[in-house]
């Protein structure tokens, strides 16, 4: 899981191409620095040019299960239409998880486990 922006807020392709050929053959993840991203549908296709695998991200907001979140996650889906994953995190709960998963179209999703008192 990496992630790199230049001083305007696009993703820095020549960093972000070092860092992946040093990561593979593993998967790559661009972490959640896409959700400062100044412009996201260009950072998406910053991304896929680049061969990412997957975008871990909130919608640009502080929860993926956020109307706004959701509506964002739905939209780079859609963008995306199959060249690129993108993994709803941050804010992603029990609670939230059904209408994150039905209101968006990801396939994948990112939690924090929580621990519950016995």
């Amino acid at each position: 899981v990496v992630g790199a922006l230049d001083k305007h807020g696009n993703v820095d392709q020549g960093v972000m191409a070092q860092l992946i050929l040093e990561a593979r053959p593993m998967m790559v993840t661009f972490h959640r620095a896409f959700d400062v991203s100044a412009n996201p549908e260009a950072a998406l296709e910053a991304c896929i040019k680049l061969k990412v695998d997957r975008i871990l991200t909130s919608g640009q907001t502080p929860s993926a299960g956020s109307k706004e979140g959701k509506k964002m996650i739905q939209r780079l889906v859609t963008l995306a239409n199959g060249r690129i994953g993108i993994m709803a995190g941050g804010g992603v709960t029990r609670e939230n998880i059904g209408g994150i998963l039905a209101d968006t179209g990801v396939c994948e999703l990112h939690g924090t486990a929580g621990r519950t008192s016995v």
